[in-house]
């Protein structure tokens, strides 16, 4: 197998939001990150916390866990955990914890806007708990969390969780999911056009993040 980069670049700098567009450019040229954060400040709120539909799927322009957890993912890929926006951000998910620790999904302000059919409020539990698979409600059919969702770079404790046949046999998977046009899809329920393009593209561009990393590409 192998992996037309051309193709998916093509497909990212045609469909992907700016955010993502910057990210390939670091991830394939080099590029400074300087344009990723300032693009990434346009969906930080005053309160440290991010919105504004940067997790595609609650359109909310209040903060919520998912998209700040988002932001969180794309200082990390891009070495920026030294920013002050991380320490914002966690200020805010403190706001909002549980006394136990946990994080909210979603919170109840996101009713109000364009979201998915599971990305409703719900009482107890976090954001960042599960048991290796996760039922959507209102997702398709075996919808589930695969080893690269789980544990997508080489070298993390999270990898133990996994065989190395089980890590390579889904490599192999994510390798086959490039399609006809150049960019990767996902798998989960498409429920408006805009949802869909910007997933597609954030999907590609952490396709070849993921690819790349494992020595794939």
């Amino acid at each position: 197998m192998s992996i037309n980069v051309d193709a998916a670049e093509q497909f990212i700098l045609a469909n992907a939001r700016l955010v993502d567009r910057h990210r390939l450019a670091v991830l394939l040229h080099g590029a400074s990150a300087a344009p990723v954060l300032q693009a990434l400040r346009a969906y930080r709120n005053a309160d440290g916390g991010f919105g504004h539909a940067l997790e595609p799927d609650v359109r909310a322009p209040e903060s919520e866990p998912a998209s700040t957890l988002h932001a969180l993912e794309v200082l990390a890929e891009i070495g920026a955990l030294a920013d002050p926006m991380v320490r914002d951000a966690t200020s805010w998910i403190g706001t909002i914890a549980d006394p136990d620790g946990g994080v909210p999904f979603v919170l109840p302000t996101a009713a109000a806007y364009p979201h998915a059919p599971w990305m409703v409020p719900t009482r107890g539990g976090s954001h960042l708990t599960f048991a290796g698979s996760i039922p959507v409600a209102g997702g398709t059919e075996n919808e589930k969390l695969t080893p690269m969702a789980i544990s997508p770079w080489p070298g993390r404790r999270s990898r133990v969780l996994f065989t190395d046949s089980q890590i390579d046999a889904d490599l192999d998977r994510m390798e086959r999911g490039q399609q006809d046009d150049g960019g990767w899809t996902f798998d989960w329920l498409g429920w408006s056009p805009g949802q869909s393009v910007e997933w597609r593209g954030a999907i590609t561009l952490r396709s070849l993040a993921t690819l790349a990393a494992n020595g794939r590409i």
